[in-house]
């Protein structure tokens, strides 16, 4: 038998005073210049005053004087006041954040100390920009070495301050120089003429007003209500307003009037956003970059009356501050000034506004039971601008739909409770809205039609179920996905739903109200009760009597039976471990770890740590540089796995019959490479001339060609007498236009189509007709024709044929503007003559290309010859 010895208490395991004699552990108290927690016999000279305390409140306690310096003050004779403190006469040192270190001077329990000088205050700033720094004045026991005590010092940085109203409110003596646009710590180098504040109320300042809204593109001025406007000084610039619009700047001239009056200069602002209105930061600067405050964030509202207000009603329903109306002339939600007609054609909101021509979009559900109770939901346009413009003017199918003014969203939606649908009623029909009144221009009637029918439940599946509930019941039938809401009930209490189709209803049990016995199943679809004697049998929940076998490996697998009773009634059945009162579940990729704690990799070549690059299935360690035979040891977090031992071999140079060989290979393929080279060098060449003489025979041919034309043409003037005698007098036969074109542009099609009349099969010839008007007016176009020219073109599938029938229907569309096409064609010849100039082409090769311009220009010449 073993008796090993332990220490009733943990003194080391609190690193405060406070905390130490707050744990109220009577063995443990504070060694005050030892600066630790500890037995009395563990503490050096405790029996002296004050070396050793027990209380709470024997802590030792400072107090500073002054509490806050300026930055800008250095060397400031600072007064440190101690409480409970033992005999410092050994001497005291004082230090700033452990910096600028010094002797303190001790009376009793006052020590002197010297604030840091100018050199040393920037390092207690650890970021630059901070107004404020707690420093931790800290005092060093000369006699142990040790800190035994500290307080906060603050220092206070006025020229971070970049406003008025954040200089004055700050709670350090920060002084706001005006004209120079600066907070300074001293209040003598801020004089009266250069603006010297110290209250809030002589700052300049913007004042709270009503909302800044202005429409887009309109030039509009900004009135605004200031505070203590300075009156810029001899040399410095006057006011701007500044709006930031999606992260652009825009500075527009302002006008002082006097100390509490600006006037921003007329202006016109945009936004590309797509959004009705948009709210944007707005600043007042002066002499350039001097702000003046804005403690209420006035911001300027832009808006735009067009941005999704593609209707009356949606134009109508907007904020009345906009200003916004319908102007009928060209169906867009303007301003006035924007209309371009008489008043009489702009509709601006204002009581009994009504939007004509209202539409239906769609109608949800599109069927219900005849009992009524379906709440149909009706979206579409102009559908009222107020609850009361459409309060008992729905009818859907015949039937009086009450309009329910919780689901009414102005203008665009109205949801009404369906009422009972007599005998006579058609078994469909369309629905049927009159905003106020019904006459024409404000009714509508939907396109699609709203059906009754009957829902029927056939059977139900499972038919038993645990009495605690939780079984997955589905309902099977047909048009059980009519109306607008399906309840099922157990008994008296209601199966939680799930989710329904035409054909099914699915809900999981409620627990059960009536013990161990069957349930009668009710369905009610809206307020249509489907009747249908369907039972659900509550059974006692399953038990479990046995499970064999009852152990298992840690890594689990092992096939369980499990034997009791009820245990058929289960649809999902689960096994769920618990060791020690701990349920364990897995997962994948939990980031962070369920603990926590971030575990770090660590890699260990013997005592040396590599430098680890990790992925999601392998760790890759760099080599440190070691030789001989190391142990291999990977840590995460507090597991550690030795994986074996390493050998790490020296790096040698390589020997000469080797580097004898790498340099003969690297010559070997050099030589290969160069050989290479020539010859294809010499095969290009020889491509080269082949391709310049079979030019230089292409172009003696062409000018051969030529030459015979110029000589048949000369004949055929010659010759023309004959040909007058062989027509009898009758002259020379000529062509109308009509048919000379149709054969210069399609050669050998006597039936174009271009010559027939619009036939569209069906009601689709009003949209073929308007989509040709359309693409009509694109060709007339100019950049958009030279686009698509350039467009088909480009195409590798485009086809010589389909160029030249491009090219003649393109010239057929364009007969009755010959001057565009004329326009035209010089900026499709100019490209074209660019491009053969930078593929330097032969010139004789411009027209001889098959492309559309080509084409074209010959077209043109046969038109206008």
């Amino acid at each position: 038998m073993q008796v090993s010895r332990v220490p009733v208490e943990r003194c080391d395991q609190y690193s405060t005073c406070e905390r130490c004699l707050g744990a109220g552990d009577p063995h443990c108290g504070w060694c005050v210049l030892h600066s630790k927690c500890c037995r009395r016999e563990s503490c050096p000279q405790a029996l002296r005053p004050r070396r050793f305390a027990y209380g709470a409140k024997q802590c030792v306690g400072l107090m500073v004087i002054p509490g806050n310096l300026s930055v800008t003050m250095a060397n400031v004779q600072l007064t440190v006041r101690a409480q409970s403190v033992p005999d410092l006469s050994a001497g005291v040192n004082c230090s700033f954040d452990g910096f600028a270190k010094q002797l303190g001077h001790v009376a009793g329990n006052v020590i002197g100390c010297h604030s840091p000088s100018m050199q040393d205050v920037p390092q207690l700033f650890a970021n630059p920009s901070d107004d404020t720094r707690a420093v931790a004045l800290q005092l060093t026991s000369a006699e142990t070495g040790l800190t035994f005590a500290s307080v906060d010092l603050i220092f206070y940085n006025c020229s971070k301050h970049p406003s008025c109203l954040s200089c004055v409110r700050s709670p350090y003596p920060c002084h706001w120089c005006m004209y120079r646009h600066q907070c300074t710590d001293n209040p003598n180098g801020c004089f009266f003429f250069e603006g010297r504040i110290n209250t809030s109320n002589e700052c300049p300042q913007l004042l709270p007003s009503a909302p800044i809204l202005l429409p887009v593109g309109v030039l509009r001025r900004i009135s605004l209500s200031t505070r203590n406007l300075p009156q810029p000084q001899s040399g410095q610039h006057g006011y701007e307003c500044v709006v930031w619009i999606s992260g652009r700047m825009e500075r527009v001239p302002a006008l002082r009037i006097n100390s509490s009056s600006l006037q921003c200069q007329e202006n016109a602002y945009a936004y590309e956003e797509d959004v009705g209105d948009l709210a944007v930061n707005f600043s007042v600067v002066w002499n350039g970059d001097f702000s003046i405050d804005n403690p209420a964030n006035i911001k300027v509202h832009l808006y735009k009356c067009e941005a999704w207000r593609d209707s009356c009603g949606k134009c109508l329903k907007a904020e009345q501050q906009f200003h916004c109306g319908w102007c009928r002339t060209t169906d867009a939600c303007t301003l006035r000034q924007h209309c371009p007609a008489s008043k009489h054609h702009w509709l601006h909101r204002h009581p009994g506004a009504r939007c004509t021509g209202p539409r239906i979009k769609q109608v949800t559900p599109a069927k219900g039971p005849r009992e009524g109770g379906t709440l149909v939901t009706i979206r579409g346009e102009n559908l009222g601008l107020e609850f009361a413009d459409v309060e008992g003017r729905v009818f859907v199918a015949g039937v009086a739909c009450s309009a329910q003014s919780e689901g009414y969203v102005p203008a665009e939606q109205i949801v009404c409770k369906m009422a009972r649908a007599k005998p006579w009623h058609a078994s469909q029909g369309s629905v049927r809205v009159c905003i106020t009144e019904c006459t024409p221009s404000f009714t509508v009637i939907s396109k699609k039609t709203y059906s009754f029918v009957k829902p029927t439940v056939f059977h139900l599946i499972p038919t038993r179920g645990p009495v605690s509930g939780g079984s997955m019941l589905t309902l099977y039938g047909q048009d059980l996905d009519s109306g607008s809401s399906v309840t099922v009930t157990l008994g008296n209490r209601t199966c939680d739903f799930y989710g329904r189709d035409a054909e099914r209803v699915m809900c999981r049990s409620p627990v059960s109200s009536i013990g161990v016995r069957p349930a009668e199943v009710r369905v009610q679809v809206d307020a249509a009760m489907l009747h249908k004697e369907l039972h659900f049998e509550y059974a006692e929940d399953p038990t479990i009597l046995h499970i064999h076998p009852d152990w298992t490996i840690l890594e689990g697998g092992t096939l369980l039976t499990v034997s009791g009773q009820n245990l058929d009634i289960s649809q999902e059945p689960k096994m769920r471990v618990k060791y020690n009162g701990v349920e364990t579940e897995e997962g994948q990729n939990l980031n962070p770890g369920p603990s926590g704690v971030r575990l770090n990799y660590s890699v260990l070549l013997g005592e040396e740590v590599c430098t680890v690059t990790s992925s999601e299935n392998q760790l890759l360690c760099e080599c440190p540089n070691l030789n001989g035979l190391h142990e291999l040891t990977v840590r995460v977090g507090a597991w550690e796995k030795t994986l074996g031992k390493v050998h790490v071999a020296s790096d040698n140079m390589l020997s000469l019959p080797a580097i004898a060989g790498v340099a003969g290979g690297a010559g070997l393929l050099l030589f290969i490479v160069v050989a290479v080279l020539v010859a294809y060098k010499r095969k290009s060449k020889q491509s080269d001339l082949t391709l310049k003489r079979l030019q230089m025979q292409m172009d003696n041919l062409e000018s051969r060609v030529a030459l015979e034309c110029k000589e048949a043409f000369a004949e055929l003037q010659t010759d023309i007498n004959e040909l007058t005698s062989d027509v009898d007098g009758t002259g020379i036969p000529f062509l109308d236009y009509r048919t000379y074109a149709m054969r210069v542009l399609f050669p050998g099609i006597d039936n174009h189509p271009v010559l027939k009349l619009l036939e569209v099969p069906g009601n689709r010839q009003e949209v073929v007709e308007k989509g040709l008007r359309q693409f009509g007016r694109l060709l007339n176009s100019k950049v958009f024709l030279l686009n698509f020219i350039r467009t088909l073109e480009a195409q590798r599938s485009f086809s010589m044929r389909d160029r030249g029938n491009v090219a003649s229907l393109i010239m057929t569309a364009l007969q009755g503007k010959m001057e565009f096409a004329t326009d035209v064609l010089k900026h499709l010849l100019s490209d074209l003559i660019m491009k053969n100039i930078e593929s330097r082409n032969h010139p004789k090769l411009l027209l001889r290309r098959y492309e559309i311009t080509a084409n074209f220009y010959l077209w043109y010449n046969d038109i206008i010859d």
